[in-house]
């Protein structure tokens, strides 16, 4: 396929959000006892230590979080990324609320638009809502943090990205849908250019954010203005515009023919694949359900 962004309606967009199918219960059910201790001591935190003026940064996180990876664009020949946004989360507000934030994001992509699975909810969650949230601020504190910001920003977004592949290679493998080697090699591969756009996108929209709102950047309270918003909307009009191309993940399960094992619809959703109900799959459809989630 050509490199470039074509219009997909209705389609789902994840990055390497696993559906339900694709893991045996041995390995889903673990992660999901494993997701929710994390998550819920971390949302506790969050509600002891947040004041009240800050709450409202942690909901523009979530929702610029969730437009952004509506947007896929092409990265290699056949296929796509787009921005997970573990690593600029635990930026912008701390691993601990990231962690809420990220929780917040695919909870809202499973329920209302069966993006990723019910039963794979707490893997797809621990690979790249908690790993990909402390593991990549790991990095980023260790190579500088904002001292040095931009090097120390990009890599924790590529580490992040990698790490998710890593942990979703070894739980299919764990699963029996494909020989480790092979898994790892397609993921990690793939997923090494998808980080590359990680870490230019979140650097991006760190040095704009230091430029036009300094006050959003850790360490700096208050201030106002029209930027987040409109940025925000912006964001979502592109929604429409995301690349056809299989991400990652897609990707390997095309080509180790596991796509079958994916099943869907164990729970009703109120958009299923961000189709609306009762409106027909387009640019309006896509908006809706863009707008919807944010």
């Amino acid at each position: 396929m050509p490199w470039r962004c074509q219009a997909r309606f209705g389609a789902s967009l994840p990055i390497m959000h696993l559906p339900d199918g694709y893991l045996d219960a041995r390995v889903w059910l673990p992660l999901t006892i494993c997701s929710a201790a994390v998550v819920g001591p971390c949302l506790a935190s969050t509600q002891r230590q947040e004041s009240p003026a800050h709450l409202p940064r942690l909901g523009m996180t979530a929702a610029y979080l969730f437009a952004a990876q509506m947007v896929n664009l092409p990265v290699l020949p056949g296929v796509s990324g787009h921005l997970l946004g573990a690593a600029l989360a635990a930026i912008l507000v701390g691993p601990v609320a990231a962690t809420v934030v990220m929780a917040c994001v695919f909870l809202v992509q499973a329920f209302f638009f069966q993006d990723g699975g019910v039963t794979t909810l707490g893997a797809n969650l621990f690979n790249m809502g908690i790993a990909g949230v402390w593991g990549g601020y790991a990095v980023y504190r260790a190579c500088g943090g904002p001292a040095r910001l931009a090097l120390s920003a990009g890599l924790a977004a590529w580490a992040a990205v990698m790490l998710g592949a890593l942990l979703t290679g070894s739980e299919l493998a764990l699963s029996g849908v494909g020989r480790p080697a092979v898994l790892l090699f397609l993921l990690m591969g793939t997923h090494a250019a998808i980080g590359v756009g990680e870490a230019v996108l979140t650097v991006g929209a760190l040095a704009l954010l230091r430029r036009a709102r300094p006050d959003l950047l850790p360490g700096v309270r208050g201030g106002k203005g029209w930027l987040p918003v409109a940025g925000l909307v912006g964001l979502v009009l592109l929604a429409p515009l995301a690349s056809p191309l299989p991400d990652g993940l897609e990707y390997a399960a095309e080509h180790l023919g596991f796509v079958s094992r994916a099943t869907s619809g164990l729970l009703p959703a109120l958009a299923p694949d961000y189709a609306l109900p009762g409106v027909r799959a387009g640019w309006w459809g896509t908006l809706g359900a863009a707008f919807l989630g944010v």
